[in-house]
């Protein structure tokens, strides 16, 4: 049974596009459910890539089939956390799977969500 698992399990590769420079690094982040979206307690997996020609490849190895949503972070300054303005908006550039919108607020796990299939997903920072 096992050898169904892995053969089932492919690598999760996100390209993310639209960086506005190649400072710092691109952070990515793998959930599994709506339980923790878009928080640090609910991340399964974390990666990260150094971004070149405004765009970077962030790579989550060996994931069996699934639905998941992911979460980019360019972390241009790199001190490692998102930076907001005194408003309350993010200063740098981010995104989530499905380029789902955020209207009044952050996207949702369900309209982030993708079956994982073993196909490339493309993120589009804003």
């Amino acid at each position: 049974m096992l050898w169904i698992t892995a053969a089932l399990a492919a690598d999760l590769v996100v390209d993310v596009r639209g960086l506005d420079s190649d400072a710092g690094q691109v952070f990515c982040a793998l959930y599994d459910s709506a339980d923790g979206w878009l928080t640090e307690a609910g991340v399964e997996q974390a990666v990260s890539a150094t971004p070149a020609g405004l765009a970077a490849t962030c790579r989550f190895p060996s994931m069996p089939a699934g639905r998941y949503a992911v979460s980019v972070l360019h972390d241009a300054n790199a001190n490692g956390a998102m930076d907001w303005t005194a408003l309350g908006l993010p200063k740098e550039s981010w995104g989530v799977s499905r380029d789902a919108p955020a209207v009044l607020g952050r996207p949702s796990f369900a309209s982030s969500a993708f079956q994982h299939d073993g196909s490339r997903q493309v993120i589009h920072v804003r």
